[in-house]
């Protein structure tokens, strides 16, 4: 519906201005509920081994869940699928600046 494609725009945009703001590499979705994220630079090593370890580092202590690339048949490591849909607006800005504080700052 027209709501609901207003109320994705909405959170897209600004999980582009938080992602802009923490430097954190991205592709824009295009009509779609995902944003790809490129979190590459931060990998203990670049292997699909070491996009696991981030994974589970991103959630065991920032309390932050994204789906690995592998699991999206990414063709390299280090990129995670984030779900702008179904996350609030606020959750989702706040997961990023934890990433930002953790690893960028």
């Amino acid at each position: 519906t027209k709501m609901s494609n207003q109320r994705l725009c909405e959170s897209a945009n600004a999980v582009y201005k938080v992602l802009d703001q923490c430097k954190i590499p991205y592709i824009e979705a295009w009509s779609a509920i995902f944003v790809f994220i490129d979190l590459s630079s931060i990998l203990e090593e670049n292997s699909f081994d070491g996009e696991q370890k981030l994974q589970k580092k991103l959630f065991d202590e920032l309390k932050v869940l994204f789906t690995p690339g592998k699991d999206c048949h990414a063709p390299c490591p280090g990129w995670f699928r984030v779900c702008i849909a179904a996350v609030p607006r606020q959750s989702l800005i706040e997961a990023f600046r934890r990433i930002s504080k953790a690893f960028f700052t």
